[in-house]
């Protein structure tokens, strides 16, 4: 999901948590297109925001360290 995230924003700017349910759901809608909406609430979003930002300030570039 992060990585999803971090490669789509430059065209799809990651809103703020605190954005509207509405708005929240358009931009996971935009880079998980098959996300099940059952089972994925606006509060998961939130969360899963608040955590792309902290990670990104420590230094998150969307590439995956494959050290075995």
């Amino acid at each position: 999901i992060f990585d999803n995230i971090f490669k789509s924003e430059t065209e799809n700017p990651v809103p703020d948590f605190k954005e509207s349910a509405n708005k929240l759901v358009a931009f996971f809608k935009r880079i998980l297109p098959d996300y099940d909406e059952n089972r994925v609430y606006p509060s998961d979003f939130k969360k899963i925001i608040k955590w792309y930002h902290i990670l990104k300030k420590a230094g998150y570039s969307g590439e995956q360290n494959n050290e075995e």
